[in-house]
């Protein structure tokens, strides 16, 4: 039997040879075995949230910020200002941005007004007690005053040119306020397009509402005997020509306290 020439053994040992080295080098190892790639999100500690800014809004409305955020109310400072309304919130610790744990209490400072002593007609209900007049002599006694929650019949309508102001509806008829700006910061900004804010649904419920520059107009239905707050938001803007950073709050609100009888 004839043996293969030198050349052909040759080739076959460097094809087995090289058959061979690879399944070695290509085989799976542990010690080669690819890591993941490693993520570079970096994420937020869990259960941090920023502190919404409540400069310029009144106190019951920042507190509801705060707790939206899953913050909580600290400590109220009251201080005297020539530039917010009372009970307006002009300053908050920490201030608005800062990130805090969830449930943290944030210490607010409300304005009292320019002459240092609050007043807060959010919470002005009209007296039901009887007013007593003087009888001019000569005359027999009228009798007690109407109570001041006795509403005139009909649709209402007033116009609100102040911080805060107060009317009175009977149940069924429709009020009509209409929202005239201030000049806050000389008048520039406009009505915030969102509806006025109703403090209570079952008395009062909102109809329609048209902002137009200055002024706004919004119709309500009294529902049911009782009282109820409408906010209304105005959002204040820096003046055209104003190149420079301007500092003025986010807001100025005018509000109504309304009055329902049967």
């Amino acid at each position: 039997m004839a043996l293969p020439e030198p050349k052909v053994i040759a080739l076959v040992a460097a094809a087995v040879a090289l058959f061979a080295f690879g399944i070695f080098y290509f085989r799976p190892s542990p010690s080669r075995t690819t890591a993941p790639p490693v993520s570079s999100t970096t994420t937020s500690p869990m259960g941090s949230v920023a502190v919404p800014n409540v400069v310029g809004l009144m106190q019951a409305q920042a507190a509801l910020a705060l707790g939206s955020a899953g913050l909580a109310v600290g400590t109220i400072t009251s201080a005297s200002s020539t530039t917010f309304a009372a009970g307006t919130v002009i300053g908050s610790n920490p201030p608005g941005g800062t990130s805090l744990t969830q449930g943290t209490a944030v210490d607010l400072t409300v304005s009292t007004g320019p002459d240092g002593t609050a007043h807060s007609a959010d919470t002005t209900v009209p007296s039901t007690t009887p007013v007593t007049r003087p009888v001019p002599s000569g005359q027999s006694d009228p009798g007690p005053a109407a109570p001041a929650t006795v509403c005139s019949a009909g649709n209402q309508s007033i116009t609100v040119d102040v911080s805060s102001a107060a009317t009175c509806v009977r149940t069924g008829a429709s009020l009509t306020v209409t929202f005239v700006s201030q000049g806050w910061w000389s008048g520039y900004g406009a009505w915030s397009s969102a509806a006025p804010m109703i403090s209570n649904g079952s008395v009062l419920e909102g109809l329609s509402y048209a902002p137009s520059g200055t002024s706004a107009t919004a119709v309500f239905r009294a529902v049911a005997p009782g009282s109820s707050v409408v906010t209304a938001q105005f959002d204040v803007g820096c003046a055209p020509e104003d190149t420079t950073p301007c500092t003025v709050p986010p807001a100025a609100f005018e509000t109504v306290d309304v009055t329902v009888t049967g």
